[in-house]
């Protein structure tokens, strides 16, 4: 019978003697066919073991509180674990059982002693509360209200203590109560919220403006009252003083305290209006400035007169009179004084104060006349006169200028007088000699120009140019440059008129003309056949009228012969004149004396 002996069959071969048959089949908690051997040899032959599959045990599976196995499934002689699931530990000396499947069916074994795991405390906002939450273990429930303070709005809710030692659920519903008995006194500041508080809220009681003091936390608490502990506020002081002149005012209102009141009267140099009374002022907040200030009505103040120190004298001018104590007053110098304006005021003492200005009398600005020279450089106001004369090149009588206030006000110096009536001059000297130029010089005047121009008849050429009669008297200016394209030889004669006014003779051109011609026809009674008036250039010179008479020769020998027969005939010719002249019409108007004649002097030249 051996290979035939197992756990899991079963046969009754043992005692079957040779050639004999037997069975071997599942044993009991076994399925599976049987198979038949026979004993031949001293053993036993056959087709194989049979296929046993172990059957599932049915019956005595591990249970108790909270006990969890491995046995379903589990066949004969199979074994499984039986232990405490989640959410729950082993009892005092209890641990994980095996259980065995047995042939009949059943599982053999003892189930573990399992106890539900402990929650913690329930832990909740302060709200709520727990209703008989404590000791609960795995499974278990309780309740969870409002906590005192608070009003349930609907139900309570249901707590479970889970597998993992925590509770689980949904909070309730709980609204605050509001509080009562908020904190009141004149030197408390209770912020708005206080008033609307509910459980658990706080605010803040702070002291009121013009107090003090640390503020202070205040609760709703759950008895439904606000509770907190009242700052201790102390008043503050004003020290911003008045509002209003502390020079006009007398007061004892610096830094008294909030609420406190000061009397406001006037000040020294200030007296009351008629029927007015001393104020009475009070230390408030103001709560669009959040400062204290001292506030009130000022008492009506007139100020008292000032009747000392003022400034007199002719030195200053000032409008000081009847200013009062607080006062000023502008003082300053004289008109036609410079100087700074210094303001004076009217102190209590009723005096006059203030520095004196500095004045100097002001300068007089130039005076420029066209024509007119003066000596008024730095002359000032109230200096003694000065005097104004034609320039150089004119005349007229002077006048005297006075530095003096400006006829339109303003305090403004100017100098004033007569202007002089000034008349320009005649020049008497540079006027241009020679034949080669030509010009109409005679008698212009100071500033007045003529043109020189060169000698066409004679035979010169050459650009014109300008000359100006100088204040000196002298023309000014350069001669034009006159070119002879031919050589020619020039006799000049020289005489000199005495006892004929040069100035008078040049202002009459009717009387010039008869001059010159007086001249000319003389020079042509003594001259030889060849000389015409076409020769002869006629130019008088200022001082006692001297004649230049510029006569061009033909040649060298007639220009030579000439020369010697005026040397010769000097007194013929001298005569010739003075009767010619003597004979001029009119010419008595230029006549200061006996008319005589000087010279000749002559001269050859190339």
């Amino acid at each position: 019978s051996a290979g035939l002996v197992a756990p899991h069959l079963s046969s009754n071969c043992p005692g079957v003697g040779a050639n004999s048959v037997c069975i071997v089949f599942c044993a009991d908690g076994y399925e599976g066919d049987a198979v038949v051997y026979m004993c031949m040899g001293g053993q036993f032959v056959g087709q194989g073991l049979p296929t046993c599959v172990a059957v599932p045990c049915e019956y005595d599976f591990p249970d108790g509180f909270g006990v969890t196995h491995t046995c379903d499934g589990v066949g004969t002689d199979g074994t499984c674990l039986a232990e405490c699931g989640p959410g729950y530990a082993y009892d005092a000396g209890s641990s994980p059982q095996t259980f065995t499947c047995t042939s009949s069916g059943q599982f053999v074994g003892t189930s573990p002693a399992c106890l539900g795991i402990p929650c913690g405390a329930l832990q909740l906002p302060e709200e709520y509360e727990g209703l008989d939450c404590g000791g609960k273990r795995f499974g278990q429930t309780c309740l969870v209200g409002c906590a005192v303070g608070w009003t349930l709005v609907g139900a309570p809710a249901t707590f479970a203590c889970g597998a993992s030692g925590s509770f689980e659920g949904d909070l309730p519903t709980c609204a605050p109560n509001q509080c009562s008995g908020m904190p009141v006194g004149e030197d408390l500041a209770v912020s708005g919220d206080c008033a609307s508080l509910t459980t658990g809220q706080n605010c803040t009681v702070a002291c009121a403006p013009g107090y003090t003091g640390v503020a202070q936390v205040w609760e709703c608490s759950t008895s439904g009252a606000l509770v907190g502990t009242l700052p201790t506020c102390s008043r503050l002081p004003c020290t911003g003083g008045l509002s209003i002149s502390s020079v006009m005012y007398s007061h004892a209102c610096d830094n008294i305290l909030f609420g406190d009141t000061c009397a406001v009267a006037c000040g020294v140099g200030y007296e009351l209006e008629r029927d007015a009374t001393i104020q009475t002022w009070r230390c408030v907040w103001d709560a669009k400035a959040k400062a204290l200030v001292v506030t009130g009505t000022p008492p009506d103040c007139k100020p008292l007169p000032c009747f000392e120190s003022f400034p007199i004298g002719s030195d200053f001018q000032h409008d000081c009179l009847g200013i009062g104590t607080g006062g000023s007053c502008e003082v300053q110098c004289p008109l036609g004084f410079d100087g700074p304006v210094e303001i004076f005021s009217c102190s209590a003492n009723r005096q006059i104060q203030g520095v004196r200005p500095v004045c100097a009398p002001k300068p007089c600005p130039p005076r420029p006349v066209d024509n007119v020279t003066d000596t008024c450089d730095g002359i000032r106001f109230g200096d003694a006169p000065c005097l104004a004369s034609c320039a150089e090149g004119f005349t007229g009588p002077a006048s005297v200028w006075t530095c003096a206030l400006d006829l339109g006000g303003g305090g403004n110096v100017s100098l004033q007088g007569d202007v002089p009536e000034c008349e320009p001059v005649a020049c008497t000297e540079g006027f241009p000699i020679g034949v080669q130029y030509v010009h109409a010089c005679i008698g212009i005047l100071t500033h007045e120009s003529c043109t020189v121009s060169c000698s066409e008849f004679w035979g010169f050429v050459g650009t014109p140019a300008e000359l100006t009669c100088g204040t000196s008297g002298r023309l000014e200016g350069d001669l034009p440059v006159c070119e002879d394209p031919q050589a020619r030889y020039m006799i000049d004669v020289k005489l000199v008129a005495e006892n004929v006014d040069y100035v008078k003779l040049t202002a009459d051109v009717v009387l010039l003309d008869a001059f010159k011609q007086a001249i000319v026809e003389s020079l042509l009674v003594v001259g030889p056949s060849w000389l015409t008036t076409n020769r002869i250039a006629l130019e008088l010179l200022a001082g006692s009228v001297v004649i230049k008479a510029g006569i061009l020769s033909p040649g060298v020998v007639d220009a030579t012969d000439y020369v010697s027969d005026t040397a010769s005939n000097a007194a013929a010719l001298v005569e010739n004149i003075t009767a010619a002249l003597a004979g001029a019409p009119g010419l008595d108007a230029a006549r200061v004396g006996p008319l005589a004649i000087n010279g000749p002097s002559i001269q050859l030249r190339l």
